[in-house]
């Protein structure tokens, strides 16, 4: 075992274990004089240790509790201290730094056991949550930067925090992960009286520094805590982080940045603070740097003087905010420069954009991946401004800057006025941009801009309440987007990009409510996840809809999100205040939003039109229960809860005869219920506009009756009514509530050509390659992908010409692209005849250096992947695997790494992940992301997992065992396990694996899904297999 990994409990045994080497096992007889010799040594050695110890006093450990330090977790020994100082400059345990060599009298003494007067009995400092007793005001921070071409990786900094004490108490508790203090003092405010600090103590379990005074804080009045600390950069992508990159296309001119990722808790790890989201304070930051660097924040610099050979740069005070969301930056200047554009406040005041990239992508005088956007930033800045126009607070009054990095532990994080993209989620030119890829960086940009509202200048108290505040915020990036760029249609969208993916997860028993208990950080870690942002958001649109139609009332939910900013200004949620705004049919908002907030899953509701035994009396018959991708799941983390999992569910059902169509509304609560309805109908269809967050089920006459009205014209039923049958009877032949041949029978009408909106083609797509991608190793495949690519024949060659032609219209791109891929993707000879011609000319023009590329952006992903998929042409792979390195545009570059991953050349993907992606990582291929797409290639998919076993422990060192994505990636990788051997390699890698923190819950979504996967194939093949047997698809034709 390695040094750093030797665990306390195993020293004794390693320390008798005799020893291998023969002359130290040999017995020595010792005589009078050497016994005595030994004796002096000995006694010598106890003073000399006694006197050293005592002058190095300041570095003492207190363990008070020895019982408790038995009950911790085996750790390593720089974790296994109960109360410790952090040691700076990579020290070794028990090594005393030399610059520490004598006693700070800064400090005051350490540890619990060193108090003269008693700590508080109930110990708070064990509980996760800060006491409230103590309430920062104002947070002075100033910290002094390490030069970035140095190897030094400390800095210090000073926390001045004014407090304001809400209860008489003797102590002040706060947050703080691995700072090694020099200084620490209390002063009474009015007076500056220093008062006298009794001891103080690090809690590791909590993370939460305890400053013990010796005279009590009195209620109401305000002191000033001064904490003068040191810390080493983390390495793991969290807190005050240092981040390496290059500047040229070849590995040569290497640079590097700091720069922090504070949320959701990592705050505490750069200064110390009261981290938590209730303990909103103002943050004065002031900077000591060097003069060839650049300081970017929050808010706007207020000036910058010359000290000492350096620069202290200072800023303005932020408006009170959560430690999370101050963030800051230090590059070298030379590195990056921005391109600014202005707009306006609702105060009418200018506010200028600064887009900041690195200077290569500004230096080309032909084309900008800066410019739009810019554009883009400000359409929809302004079209969320107008959103809330009854604010009459301006949200920022001076300057937004954007930074554009290589690396970054997310693709976006909103600090309030200073929002960091990676450059592969941000920079673009919309000429060489694909629609879908346009919309996803507007959706996202629209987020980080809406949580200037809903998570900067509103927020949530505690993290049991995120859900709130993203679930608004995903609703606003909709509704921002709708607002600038009307014609994308981009909130029907929703369904498909966001709530069909979710409705997946939220079908597994591994799932959970989107209201849960939150308490330690590996807890908040795991929250952010699909459930607390899009089925929460499906929720909101689901009472809505409901809302305005059975009120007959046109509901005005811009009206509901202004609420909280018209009373008080930088205040907190209410959920409460949010519910009264709402009446569902006849439930109050409270009961509506707590049925589907407070239970896991969501039902499936079973609707069959039925006549009254004996009498000519019609009903409609309703039942709900809890549906599950497993009909039969073999656990329940969820079994129970208060409404015994039955929903609030509101209905507005269709009812059709061959002349005749009614709508009725229905509110349905109970388990079972039944409708009497004027007459016999043909069919029901419920859930109008795909506006519920539900399924619903229906017998195989009513299914066969919707697809006749589908075949015969589509006029009962809209674009968004289609996209839910094909979602609906997908999910329930998934879980066994209907039989596959009612796939068949409702995709019929897609088959005979008669599909020519973009939404029903995008649900259908998603759901036949998620079949397809588990399928791919089974005999069933072959017959899926045969009948699918009949289906997909008639509307491809139909509109051959102008499938490839790029257009001006961005849903009918957005449907091209769709129909192309859909295509390709189930081998129709026509496309991929076509895709291949296409790649000759984009590699052409590729090789040229000059000529643009000719194929259309929306068809470029399909053709590049398509090729790669298809061919076996060594040189191309290598030339382009060449080129990626030297391409500016990012969408390019990251349609072409997707390409280069589905090459069904082993060799090919094993050269990228070992020699590029793992040893180039920092120079411009991100490690994680080249696994998460090489798991998407069948022949990569086996290299992928084994990779990321066998490499386990270096990718928890290198990004933090609490980084959700090495979660995130664990579950991409197994997504597509379908047999017993995957199933059995999963157990045994989680039998060799600690809890580990963020990534616990990954373990049992993706052992379930494999799990889901091996059943869903067992139970469903012979189904499958019979109901897309192609003859008889071909007599129903």
């Amino acid at each position: 075992m390695k040094g750093s990994e030797l665990l306390l409990v195993d020293i004794d045994d390693e320390t008798s274990t005799r020893s291998n080497f023969g002359f130290l096992n040999k017995k020595y007889h010792v005589t009078l004089p050497v016994c005595a010799l030994l004796f002096f040594v000995f006694v010598t050695s106890v003073i000399a240790i006694t006197f050293a110890s005592l002058y190095m006093n300041d570095l003492r450990v207190c363990n008070p509790n020895l019982k408790e330090i038995k009950n911790i977790k085996r750790r390593s020994i720089s974790d296994n201290l109960l109360f410790r100082q952090p040691y700076p400059n990579n020290a070794l345990p028990f090594v005393k730094p030399k610059e520490n060599s004598k006693t700070n009298n800064d400090l005051p003494p350490l540890g619990p056991t060193n108090c003269v007067n008693p700590l508080d009995q109930t110990e708070p400092w064990k509980r996760y949550r800060l006491p409230t007793t103590v309430f920062p005001i104002e947070q002075k921070l100033q910290l002094d930067l390490p030069h970035l071409s140095t190897t030094n990786d400390n800095f210090t900094g000073t926390a001045t925090i004014i407090l304001k004490i809400q209860s008489n108490t003797y102590d002040i508790i706060l947050h703080e992960v691995g700072l090694y203090f020099t200084s620490i003092s209390v002063k009474f405010n009015y007076n500056s009286t220093t008062l006298p600090i009794d001891c103080y103590f690090q809690y590791p379990e909590t993370e939460m520094l305890v400053i013990h005074l010796k005279e009590r804080l009195i209620a109401n009045e305000l002191y000033e805590l001064k904490i003068v600390y040191s810390r080493q950069l983390s390495i793991h992508g969290t807190g005050l982080f240092e981040n390496e990159f290059y500047n040229d296309d070849y590995g040569q001119d290497k640079s590097k940045m700091l720069i922090t990722h504070f949320q959701p808790v990592h705050a505490r790890s750069a200064f110390p603070c009261f981290d938590e989201p209730s303990f909103k304070t103002e943050f004065e930051l002031s900077v000591i740097h060097y003069n060839d660097t650049t300081i970017l924040t929050n808010w706007i610099e207020s000036e910058s003087f010359y000290q000492d050979g350096r620069y202290i740069t200072e800023f303005q005070t932020t408006p009170p905010i959560s430690s999370s969301l101050l963030a800051f930056t230090m590059f070298q200047t030379d590195d990056f420069q921005y391109e600014s554009i202005t707009t306006q406040n609702i105060l009418e005041r200018p506010v200028t954009i600064r887009l900041w990239a690195r200077k290569k992508y500004f230096s080309n005088p032909n084309i900008s991946y800066v410019k739009d956007p810019l554009d883009m930033m400000k359409k929809l800045f302004e079209s969320l401004q107008t959103y809330f126009n009854e604010v009459t607070t301006a949200i920022i009054h001076d300057k937004i800057d954007i930074l554009a990095i290589p690396e970054y532990p997310s693709e976006a994080t909103p600090n309030w006025g200073f929002i960091i993209f990676t450059e592969d989620s941000l920079l673009h030119n919309k000429l060489t941009t694909s629609e879908n890829n346009q919309q996803n960086i507007a959706l996202l940009i629209a987020k980080q801009f809406a949580e200037f509202w809903y998570g900067g200048m509103v927020s949530f108290r505690w993290w049991d309440e995120l859900w709130f505040q993203e679930a608004i915020g995903n609703y606003l990036k909709y509704r921002g987007v709708d607002g600038a760029y009307p014609e994308w249609n981009i909130y029907n969208q929703f369904i498909t990009e966001e709530m069909i993916p979710v409705m997946f997860d939220d079908g597994l028993t591994s799932s959970h409510p989107v209201i849960k208990s939150v308490n330690t950080p590996t807890e908040i870690d795991e929250l952010f996840d699909r459930i607390e942002t899009s089925k929460a958001t499906a929720i909101l649109r689901m009472a809505e809809y409901y809302m305005e139609r059975y009120s007959n009332i046109s509901f005005n939910m811009r009206h509901v999100l202004n609420l909280f900013f018209l009373n008080a200004t930088f205040d907190f949620l209410n959920a409460q205040v949010f519910y009264d705004q709402f009446q569902i049919g006849p439930w109050s908002g409270q009961e509506f939003f707590e049925s589907w907030f407070q239970q896991a899953n969501y039902p499936i509701v079973s609707a069959q039109i039925r006549q009254e035994n004996g009498t000519n009396d019609v009903y409609l018959y309703l039942t709900q229960s809890r549906y599950f991708l497993n009909n039969e799941p073999y656990y329940d983390l969820y079994p129970t809860n208060r409404f015994n999992y039955t929903w609030l569910i509101p209905l507005i059902c269709s009812f059709g005869n061959d002349s005749t169509t009614i709508v009725r509304s229905i509110a349905f609560k109970d388990r079972e219920s039944k409708i009497k309805l004027d007459s016999w109908y043909k069919y029901v269809h419920c859930d109008e506009d795909f506006s519920g967050y539900y399924l619903m089920d229906y017998d195989s006459t009513n299914w066969e009756e919707l697809a006749n009205v589908m075949i015969n014209g589509n006029t009962q039923l809209n674009e968004l009514n289609r996209a839910q049958i094909i979602h609906n009877v997908f999910m329930d032949a998934r879980a066994e509530h209907d039989s596959y041949m009612a796939v068949r029978q409702i995709t019929q009408y897609m088959l005979l050509g008669r599909e020519n909106d973009y939404l029903p083609w995008r649900a259908l797509a998603t759901h036949v390659y998620q079949m397809l991608d588990i399928l791919e190793f089974e005999a069933t495949f072959a017959k899926v992908e045969e009948y699918f690519r009949l289906v997909i024949q008639n509307t491809y060659t139909k509109n051959q010409d102008s499938l490839w032609i790029e257009g001006n219209n961005h849903t009918q791109e957005l449907l091209k692209n769709t129909i192309i891929r859909f295509a390709c993707r189930l081998q129709l000879q026509a496309c991929i005849q076509k895709s291949s011609e296409q790649w000759d000319l984009a590699f052409s023009s590729m090789l040229s250096e000059t000529a643009l590329n000719p194929v259309p952006p929306h068809a470029r992903a399909t053709v590049y992947i398509t090729h790669f998929k298809n061919t076996y042409n060594d040189s191309e792979w290598i030339q382009v695997d060449s080129n990626y390195h030297t391409i500016d545009d990012r969408q390019e570059r990251l349609l072409l790494l997707t390409a280069m991953t589905q090459s069904r050349q082993p060799w090919h993907l094993y050269y990228l992940l070992l020699e590029e992606a793992n040893n180039n990582r920092n120079r411009d291929m991100n490690l994680l992301r080249t696994l998460t797409l090489i798991s998407l290639n069948p022949v990569g998919r086996e290299l992928a997992w084994y990779y990321y076993r066998h490499n386990w422990n270096d990718l928890q060192t290198e990004n933090d065992k609490t980084n959700v994505r090495l979660g995130q990636l664990l579950i991409d990788i197994t997504a597509t396990f379908e047999d017993e051997f995957h199933l059995l390699q999963l157990v045994d890698f989680f039998s060799s694996l600690p809890g580990t923190n963020a990534n616990l819950n990954s373990h049992y979504l993706s052992l379930e899904r494999a799990t889901a996967n091996f059943i869903w194939i067992v139970d469903r093949k012979d189904d499958m297999e019979e109901a897309f047997e192609l003859d008889k698809v071909k007599l129903l034709k």
